[in-house]
């Protein structure tokens, strides 16, 4: 395989408290990696060298410090790749993503973080006819304590809302049914507690 790419970064800062960040990417990647069925009567599949994607895509972001105690995090992405051969997208990938992240430290030895992310729809590899991968969004939160200098207790919820959140999963080979037709599913709202010792 081979991939030549272009890639344009800035970072600007506003002023001390507050950063933004943009990127601009395009690529070609020639000479990919595929499973082709095989002749018939052979139900097999061989890897090959075969096929071309090009893609393209932008990424913005941006910190922001308001104030001692808070910081805020944000990230947008888009990314587009189309498979030349069969002059659709590439699949099983989401086109747009948006993540944020808040961190509160109120009080001496405490803070608190929500970080939310949402997924958009990720389609099918070409020739899997199933539907769109839904998008979803994640919701997670963390309260951490540090009673002494090397150690940290945290107590956090993923998956706050309790989506169905999934990822694509692959297409069954020359048009048989996908091996995981449901794709691969995230966990349910779930609840950790860790302590970290640091030295």
């Amino acid at each position: 395989e081979r991939l030549q790419s272009l890639e344009l970064n800035q970072i600007f800062r506003v002023n001390p408290e507050w950063e933004l960040n943009q990127s601009l990417f395009a690529y070609r990647w020639t000479d990919r990696i595929q499973y082709v069925p095989d002749a018939a009567p052979a139900t097999s599949l061989t890897a090959q060298n075969t096929g071309t994607v090009k893609g393209y895509g932008a990424e913005i972001s941006t910190t922001w410090k308001p104030a001692p105690q808070w910081l805020v995090e944000a990230n947008y992405a888009y990314a587009k790749a189309r498979d030349q051969r069969a002059g659709q997208d590439i699949g099983n990938a989401p086109n747009h993503q948006f993540y944020t992240r808040f961190d509160w430290a109120f009080a001496p030895r405490w803070s608190l973080d929500a970080v939310g992310q949402w997924v958009g729809e990720q389609q099918r590899t070409p020739g899997d006819n199933r539907p769109e991968v839904d998008d979803y969004t994640m919701i997670n939160s963390t309260l951490h304590y540090a009673p002494a200098k090397h150690w940290e207790v945290s107590a956090a919820v993923r998956n706050l809302l309790d989506h169905d959140a999934r990822a694509a999963s692959p297409p069954g080979p020359a048009g048989q049914p996908a091996p995981i037709p449901g794709d691969y599913p995230t966990p349910d709202r779930n609840y950790w507690l860790s302590v970290r010792l640091k030295y």
